[in-house]
């Protein structure tokens, strides 16, 4: 059994709960199945160094990979996805974490003026025509940021409430995004450690 496919064993992503029950994110088994790898195929002690190397470039790579992936689909800044992304490491898995919290659709290229009587207009998705919605305007919040908001009852000015689109965590586990980013890890695994043990083995 070669070390590919041990790793695309281990490397089909799960999602897993935050503490207030949403989905935020994915996580990859690595080195269970590197593990496995060095004692199948009877490699050398210095697989374990390789393998610790590994992973952290992973642990680099991976973030910024997810950064790339989901700036294709949505219209998020790449400061904004950074700011929301974490990743976390343990001897038994990596974790790529998104945060929870939705984006105020601001951050999307929300645009509106006071002379528009219908609304602001934006979208979320890049697939998606920015139409204006009824009710909704940009000011600034009392964090001092620029945010869109709505009237929640017609024909008053107050109650006010933001108007927030999906969140990081959303984001990183929409569609087939945690298979391609588990899909990716695997390939920096097998090519990091792969590069390592070929520069060991030449004189």
């Amino acid at each position: 059994m070669s070390l590919v496919s041990l790793l695309g064993r281990a490397l089909d992503p799960g999602t897993y709960e935050n503490r207030a029950g949403g989905v935020s994110g994915f996580q990859v088994d690595l080195t269970g199945a590197l593990a496995a790898a060095r004692d199948m195929l009877a490699l050398p002690p210095a697989i374990v160094r390789a393998q610790k190397r590994a992973i952290g470039t992973v642990v680099r790579r991976l973030p910024v990979e997810a950064r790339r992936d989901m700036q294709k689909e949505y219209r998020l800044k790449a400061s904004r996805i950074r700011q929301g992304l974490r990743m976390r490491a343990t001897q038994s898995d990596i974790r790529l974490v998104g945060s929870a919290r939705g984006i105020n659709a601001a951050a999307f290229g929300a645009t509106w003026s006071r002379r528009n009587k219908v609304g602001a207009k934006f979208a979320g998705r890049k697939d998606q025509s920015r139409e204006q919605h009824a009710g909704t305007f940009i000011a600034t919040g009392r964090s001092g940021n620029r945010l869109v908001f709505e009237r929640t009852a017609k024909g008053t000015r107050l109650p006010l409430r933001a108007v927030y689109l999906a969140s990081i965590g959303q984001m990183l586990k929409h569609g087939q995004r945690p298979a391609r980013l588990a899909d990716y890890a695997q390939g920096v695994i097998v090519s990091e450690i792969n590069r390592q043990l070929d520069t060991r083995a030449t004189p």
